[in-house]
């Protein structure tokens, strides 16, 4: 029997959330402006200017301006931003490895976990040489939540935060951005 585990999957999460909320928030946009095209419209968001042109106006008795042409020009604002985040480098947050068995995820925890402080100020003693990643730097391995439980909006962010998450409950409006 082999004493190696075999990773079938790994997932690696970058800490880019800004990004990706820039991204869901065009996403919504472009679904409102699909949802005011004509009957018969196909969505193109490589012709947007020329749906949004088509969309008829609508009188609107609210002070907040929800015209076709007005979501267009923040999908525009968005794109800018977007080409921005796009070029930045992107740290990891958290890295999913996925193994053959659980037999092999167990052996792989069994050899990497050590204690917090370990983690916190790198003792590199604490781990044989050859488990340390890079060659020097102890890293914190823990046994996964199950998917489903994983709040994956929240894993890039800080020691803080996530404790006043856990402190005071997870309601979105305590969260500042």
């Amino acid at each position: 029997m082999s004493n190696e585990a075999h990773a079938t999957v790994v997932t690696i999460a970058l800490d880019n959330e800004k990004f990706i909320k820039t991204l869901i928030q065009k996403r919504t946009l472009l679904l409102e402006i699909e949802t005011m095209l004509p009957a018969g419209k196909e969505m193109d968001p490589n012709n947007l200017k020329e749906l949004v042109d088509s969309i008829p106006p609508v009188s609107n008795s609210n002070c907040f301006d929800t015209s076709a042409t007005a979501l267009y020009e923040k999908v525009l604002a968005l794109e800018e931003k977007i080409e921005e985040f796009s070029k930045l480098d992107y740290g990891v947050s958290d890295v999913f490895i996925t193994f053959e068995t659980e037999n092999q995820q167990r052996s792989v925890l069994e050899k990497l976990s050590v204690g917090s402080l370990n983690v916190f100020f790198n003792q590199k003693g604490s781990l044989p040489e050859e488990y340390l990643f890079r060659g020097r730097k102890v890293l914190n391995v823990i046994e996964p939540s199950e998917p489903n439980s994983i709040r994956w909006d929240d894993l890039d962010e800080s020691f803080l935060v996530r404790t006043c998450l856990l402190s005071f409950g997870y309601h979105n409006s305590f969260i500042l951005h």
